[in-house]
């Protein structure tokens, strides 16, 4: 009646050849592969039954379990070291986790294959089973004022974005601009924007968050309002 990992479908038993299908394979697919959705959601299973001439049509339907909810109370937290350290109670405790450090140069690209082998290893397989967002933090170290000093470079940093969450199954993108100038302000914020709309194009359910400093002297920095 509920589902929340991977699930054995028998294909025979004695004479018996089963036969199975999914309303939505794009959650629990016929050979019972399951893809956690991001809301909580319905799927029926059918099987036809065969012996001989002999068969018959049975369903079962399904509650599946969905990532964990964004409501409040909401924790979220930054990995960037000792990986192989991480233990259930992280992934229990956390709703979102950005992943820490990737970098990008001045022409907007992307590298980090030490931090992606870790959240392959360490983090990705945990958080599916858990219903974790796994998001990857774009670090204070990369060429933030080259990128966005041009709207070309923006929208391919931003289009490297989309590949990057494609490729590797993130659901989102943190950018960790810290801090921008205040001439760069609104560089920010045009920055943000390119990036919110071709993340929610590619997939609206995915997240664009930034960390922005606090007190009274960075806030201005970002041009918020």
């Amino acid at each position: 009646e509920h589902v929340s990992s991977d699930i054995t479908l028998p294909t025979a038993y004695s004479e018996y050849v089963f036969t199975w299908t999914s309303n939505q394979t794009d959650i629990l697919s016929a050979e019972g592969v399951f893809h956690r959705p991001y809301q909580a959601s319905q799927v029926t299973l059918s099987v036809l039954i065969a012996m001989g001439d002999h068969e018959f049509n049975k369903d079962y339907d399904l509650s599946v379990e969905a990532y964990k909810s964004l409501s409040a109370p909401l924790a979220s937290s930054y990995i960037y070291r000792d990986y192989h350290l991480v233990t259930d109670a992280f992934f229990d405790t956390l709703d979102i986790i950005n992943c820490a450090f990737i970098t990008a140069n001045s022409a907007g690209t992307l590298t980090g294959s030490s931090v992606l082998s870790n959240i392959n290893t360490y983090i990705m397989p945990k958080a599916k089973e858990h219903g974790n967002w796994v998001i990857f933090s774009v670090g204070p170290s990369s060429d933030w004022s080259a990128i966005a000093s041009s709207d070309n470079r923006i929208n391919i940093f931003a289009d490297n974005i989309v590949d990057m969450i494609n490729t590797y199954g993130f659901d989102g993108v943190d950018i960790d601009w810290e801090t921008p100038s205040e001439s760069e302000a609104q560089r920010f914020t045009e920055l943000m924007r390119v990036i919110y709309t071709k993340v929610k194009a590619n997939n609206p359910n995915h997240l664009v968050t930034a960390a922005v400093a606090g007190g009274i002297w960075q806030p201005p920095k970002y041009d918020l309002e």
